[in-house]
């Protein structure tokens, strides 16, 4: 069955029911009003090379343009390069393929984001999705964790293995980790059983964050977390567009047997 959104035909032929009580309404004011309603959410569509067919300008504005249609019929890898548009490309060519919708979670500047893709046939007699269409919002913890816990029947639930870390790429590998868990409301002794560490080290790791990101509160430091969502694999995750921090402490905590 096509996961295509309102893609099942009705009794009478019509490849989108739902669309079929707008009467005479031109379905592309329809869309125009929508794509220009909500600010918030990035929307467009591309096909699996990657050419934008069409966008909202949230979406055309990480690309520095004013006007979306200027990218139209152009592609995402003239814009950007990398290992970010491999994945993106990679996950709209399994989306067409298997013909259905597939929902990103990943963390862009130090906001979690869930980009959503749903394949989309122009025509009933298509045997394959054409292009995708591509959803991107900022999301909370609790609709996070619902996804998560409980993803949604008909689509699959991806982690992109790329991170954007924002304010919270100053930090060190092992020191986010211990921001995940302290976020999740382990305490210290718990943190450090977690990771097979000292309660010393521990310490130190969390004095570090605080020194880093220039905050002295725990609950100032778990808000910035939460803002990411910020989860223990993320530590381990690639990278984007800055510099891994590390520190003397890592190596030492590397050779920490655990005891205190």
């Amino acid at each position: 069955m096509s996961c295509n959104p309102d893609s099942s035909s009705d009794s009478n032929g019509n490849l989108y029911p739902l669309t079929a009580g707008l009467g005479e309404v031109p379905i592309e004011a329809v869309l125009s009003g929508i794509l220009g309603a909500d600010r918030r959410v990035s929307i467009g569509v591309i096909d699996r090379q990657g050419t934008f067919m069409m966008l909202n300008a949230f979406a055309a504005k990480p690309y520095g343009v004013d006007d979306p249609s200027k990218l139209y019929g152009k592609n995402i890898g003239d814009y950007v390069t990398g290992i970010w548009v491999e994945e993106l490309l990679g996950f709209v060519r399994r989306c067409i393929k298997e013909d259905t919708k597939i929902t990103i979670l990943l963390m862009s500047g130090g906001f979690r984001i869930r980009t959503q893709l749903v394949p989309i046939r122009t025509s009933p007699g298509d045997a394959q999705a054409s292009c995708v269409l591509v959803m991107s919002e900022e999301i909370k913890a609790q609709i996070y964790e619902q996804i998560v816990s409980d993803p949604p029947d008909d689509e699959v639930v991806v982690h992109s293995e790329l991170v954007s870390l924002g304010p919270l790429d100053v930090l060190s590998t092992r020191e986010l980790e211990v921001l995940a868990l302290m976020r999740e409301g382990l305490r210290t002794k718990e943190i450090a059983d977690r990771l097979h560490r000292s309660l010393s080290t521990i310490l130190k790791h969390r004095e570090s964050i605080g020194r880093k990101l220039k905050l002295h509160d725990r609950s100032e430091m778990i808000e910035l977390a939460n803002i990411a969502v910020l989860q223990v694999e993320d530590a381990s995750r690639t990278r984007l567009g800055a510099r891994i921090a590390t520190d003397a402490m890592d190596a030492d905590d590397a050779d920490d047997a655990g005891g205190s």
